[in-house]
């Protein structure tokens, strides 16, 4: 393999989290359709719970790949993405990180949420009533 075709298929699969973090924060950054591909092609449910079982990911991390999660139920493959959703929601603290979410971010969580059913949200349902009674107690 070419050096170019090597540079040009995108990054390797990750063998950690940090990985996953410089791949979609930092290589891919800005190009949704490589983020895409990459999360079908080296994300899978386990992967995610072996990675983040015991360190969940930054609140950066975790709106990309929501994102990303969002795009692939977009494109059509709701299962993949709520397995994958369901799988993040079970890290330590992902709640508490998705407490840090800005507006829009905590939107397409919460959009994402409800179109993909009531299994892919089970592990991020106390999310919403936590950030519903932040919002409550800041005003």
């Amino acid at each position: 393999v070419s050096v170019p075709a090597a540079a040009s298929s995108g990054p390797p699969a990750p063998r950690t989290g940090g990985e996953v973090e410089k791949a979609l924060l930092s290589t891919l950054k800005g190009d949704a359709g490589k983020r895409l591909a990459y999360v079908k092609e080296h994300l899978g449910a386990d992967v995610l719970r072996k990675f983040f079982r015991r360190t969940p990911p930054g609140p950066d991390l975790l709106a990309a790949l929501v994102r990303v999660f969002a795009d692939l139920a977009e494109a059509g493959d709701e299962a993949l993405a709520g397995q994958l959703l369901s799988a993040l929601g079970e890290a330590p603290s992902a709640r508490t990180q998705a407490a840090m979410f800005d507006a829009d971010e905590r939107a397409c969580l919460e959009l994402l949420l409800g179109s993909l059913g009531p299994e892919a949200g089970s592990a991020w349902k106390d999310a919403a009533v936590d950030e519903r009674t932040a919002q409550v107690d800041d005003a």
